[in-house]
């Protein structure tokens, strides 16, 4: 055995601990921001459709409300509602989301990250050309429904 060769062994042990904790950490803040992104995409495309849903049956505010609730149904990772804003007036439907992101314990605390874990989307649509978009995606997926009977 030669006498350098434990020494190298151990100098890449001592180097991976340095290292392993630095990476682990990097892929716990990329997951996170998976997560956060995707609870992103979900308010927003949920407030749309809520806008939408409401514009187009003429709802009341509570109805749109429990329509987004039954969106919402086990739709989010680590984002929760707190608040959600709907005005429905003659001419518009109006929706504001608010949600909170729960940001995990370790770089709250450990990279003392202190960013906005707010997420807050406005969505409106004018009730006029809510029914004329509806009816343009209706006539839409029939002819896409079409394709495939044939």
């Amino acid at each position: 055995m030669e006498r350098g060769k434990g020494f190298f062994n151990a100098s890449y042990t001592i180097e991976a601990s340095f290292v392993f904790p630095i990476i682990i950490a990097v892929m716990i803040a990329v997951l996170f921001l998976g997560f956060y992104l995707h609870d992103y995409a979900v308010i927003n495309i949920t407030a749309y459709e809520m806008a939408c849903h409401g514009a187009e049956n003429l709802e009341t505010g509570k109805e749109i409300e429990d329509y987004g609730q039954r969106l919402f149904d086990n739709r989010l990772f680590a984002t929760e509602i707190e608040r959600m804003d709907i005005s429905v007036s003659n001419k518009r439907v109006q929706v504001i989301l608010k949600g909170k992101f729960v940001n995990p314990i370790f770089p709250e605390k450990m990279l003392e990250w202190k960013g906005n874990d707010e997420i807050v989307v406005k969505k409106s649509i004018s009730i006029a050309k809510a029914s004329d978009s509806v009816r343009g995606v209706h006539v839409l997926i029939e002819k896409l429904e079409g394709l495939w009977e044939e």
